[in-house]
C-alpha cells in the first residue's frame, strides 16, 4: 500500500534501492514476502512503492544472515 507522500518504483529502480536482483524479487513475490505495491495488469510490470525499501533492504540483510525465506516469513517481516 502506498501512502500519499511515496513514489511507485520499477522494479529495476526498486533493485537498485535495495540491492537485491529483480530475479529475487520475482521468488519474494511468488512468496508473498515482499509483494510489489502495484502490478500493472497491461503488461505484467511490477511496481514497489518507496516506502517498501525499507523492508526490501531487511530482507536483504536477513538473507545475508542466512536465513531461510521461510525463516524470514515466520517472522512476519
Amino acid at each position: 500500500m502506498t501512502t500519499p507522500s511515496s513514489r511507485l518504483l520499477s522494479i529495476g529502480e526498486f533493485a537498485a534501492a535495495t540491492q537485491l536482483s529483480q530475479k529475487a524479487l520475482r521468488i519474494y513475490d511468488e512468496q508473498r514476502l515482499l509483494p510489489p505495491a502495484r502490478i500493472d495488469t497491461m503488461t505484467g510490470y511490477r511496481y514497489y512503492s518507496s516506502d517498501q525499501v525499507p523492508l526490501g533492504r531487511l530482507v536483504r540483510t536477513l538473507r545475508e544472515m542466512n536465513l531461510s525465506l521461510t525463516e524470514i516469513g515466520r517472522a512476519h517481516v
